[in-house]
């Protein structure tokens, strides 16, 4: 008798464990900033090495970005999980006459990927706020595109990639509005670029992107914002 109480109790017990473990699929949408100090000194290095009256016309400007992440919790509170999270912008500086065009593009573009924790509080009758935090992986590529167009139809470019590997740290707060038909979630927050090392040539590691023995580095760290759509599975 015992025994089959005892079975049954453990029946219950992982039923309860099973019911109160919940997921959440997130797709978000967002905005982002950077610091780019390197890169905008990349920028000027390119005005100064020219004869040419070039001019900069876009440095990095705040930029949106994409992602979804995979949550997973066992006591609604505390969720755990993976992110991933694209976002691009550049650079650009150029000169036009009526003798043609010289233009000199810095795009970058970027992806994080790594772990994500929420920490809920207490619901009020609006919103479920929360804290999280993203370490991230970031992956980072900036392509170089020159080109030169004259009025008499003929053209040069060239093109050369740099990429980069970094860690980032992501605190942030939210809240998660979860008594409307659809589950939104609103976050603030700063990625924190803790490392910092520089663009190479993906052929070659040793071939390192500088300015006068300065190497450069993406410049992730800035405010993010955004909204996310968020799933219950």
């Amino acid at each position: 008798m015992s025994k089959s109480v005892l079975s049954i109790l453990l029946f219950s017990l992982l039923q309860i464990s099973a019911f109160a473990q919940s997921y959440t699929f997130d797709v978000h949408v967002g905005v982002a900033n950077i610091n780019a100090v390197d890169l905008s000194s990349l920028q000027k290095e390119i005005i100064e090495n020219t004869n040419l009256p070039l001019k900069t016309t876009d440095s990095y400007p705040a930029h949106p970005q994409f992602g979804i992440s995979f949550l997973r919790s066992k006591e609604d509170l505390a969720f755990f999980g993976l992110h991933w999270i694209y976002s691009s912008t550049g650079g650009r500086v150029d000169v036009s006459d009526y003798s043609g065009t010289v233009r000199s593009d810095q795009i970058l573009t970027n992806h994080q990927l790594g772990l994500s924790t929420e920490q809920y509080f207490s619901r009020t009758k609006l919103f479920h706020p929360y804290i999280g935090v993203q370490l991230s992986a970031l992956l980072s590529n900036l392509e170089l595109k020159d080109e030169v167009k004259l009025t008499n139809a003929e053209s040069l470019s060239s093109s050369t990639t740099f990429v980069a590997q970094n860690v980032g740290l992501h605190p942030k707060v939210g809240f998660k509005f979860d008594q409307l038909p659809v589950i939104l979630k609103l976050e603030l927050g700063y990625l924190i670029q803790v490392t910092d090392f520089p663009f190479h040539l993906k052929e070659n590691r040793d071939a390192k992107l500088s300015i006068d023995d300065n190497q450069v580095g993406p410049g992730l760290s800035g405010f993010r914002g955004g909204i996310s759509l968020s799933f219950d599975l």
